[in-house]
């Protein structure tokens, strides 16, 4: 009997922090240490007014990730406390969510009284069981040479499709839709031939248990030739599909002609915008900056 009072005692002292700082009592407290996805999380911190008049109080929380270092600013609060008044504050409420980061986090709270010095309290507590994040790419290159990784091929040339994950037993299911709207579900790895002109987009949803589904969309573009470029706006757009090769106009997709003004490419601005997390949206984030 007497050893288990004793460790009722001592939990109750590990989830409480009373400090006092001659003109306030402030007390930190939650009422577990270890959390799960869909556990209520909440850190109260209590306050008393001891100094024998009216102050004013300022709050100001954080917390800490042990695991990646990452700092988040989590309660600024103002008020006044009457004589001998005591208020409760909730200074960090929470439903853990399934993709928190595991691992120990600490909240720290810093109060500034009108009177007294300041006063730092900290509170530990321990995410568990939450879903990780991994990540997949797609590989698409000639299937005659998967070294030449890349995303522009020729009409009717043979292309190997695979999806690539550091993160093994991941269960991947994909589509892709052709220039003329059509849509097949694929499977990985995949060779196939791109035997329409224009712009392809495949769709990847990975999935894994005990970790965050992620999902991706890709673009390939099929020409009639690989073309040589006159400028950087010709190779963005070109890699979509759109744009001329610079000595074979016979061949060029429907969309853009090499003769209208740079300033009427504007019309292309709701394509970009669509298209910019694609595998060359870097270049072409550059590009739209300019134009």
């Amino acid at each position: 009997m007497k050893k288990s009072l004793c460790m009722m005692i001592i939990l109750v002292l590990f989830s409480l922090t009373l400090v006092s700082a001659e003109s306030l009592l402030a007390e930190l407290s939650l009422d577990q240490s270890t959390f799960d996805p869909g556990d209520v999380f909440d850190v109260t911190l209590e306050l008393r007014n001891i100094a024998g008049q009216e102050q004013d109080i300022e709050i100001h929380g954080s917390t800490f990730a042990e695991l990646d270092g990452s700092v988040g600013l989590i309660r600024d609060v103002e008020d006044t406390l009457a004589t001998d008044e005591t208020k409760i504050y909730h200074v960090y409420t929470i439903t853990i969510p399934e993709d928190h980061q595991e691992g120990r986090h600490t909240v720290s709270v810093i109060i500034l009284s009108e009177f007294g010095e300041k006063i730092e309290l900290q509170q530990d507590f321990t995410v568990k069981n939450t879903l990780k994040e991994f990540d997949i790419d797609l590989s698409s290159c000639p299937r005659t040479n998967c070294d030449d990784q890349r995303v522009v091929f020729r009409v009717n040339e043979e292309v190997s499709l695979d999806s690539l994950s550091d993160t093994g037993d991941v269960k991947v299911s994909a589509t892709i839709e052709y220039p003329d709207g059509a849509v097949k579900n694929i499977e990985f790895p995949l060779t196939t031939k791109l035997n329409q002109l224009g712009l392809y987009t495949i769709r990847m949803t990975a999935t894994k248990k005990g970790y965050l589904p992620i999902s991706k969309v890709y673009y390939l573009s099929a020409l009639q030739t690989l073309p040589s470029y006159k400028t950087e706006d010709d190779q963005a757009l070109a890699a979509y599909g759109y744009g001329t090769p610079s000595n074979e106009i016979i061949n060029q997709p429907k969309g853009l002609d090499n003769t209208i003004a740079k300033e009427k490419r504007n019309i292309f601005a709701d394509l970009f915008n669509i298209l910019r997390n694609g595998p060359v949206g870097q270049v072409v984030r550059m590009i739209t900056d300019k134009i």
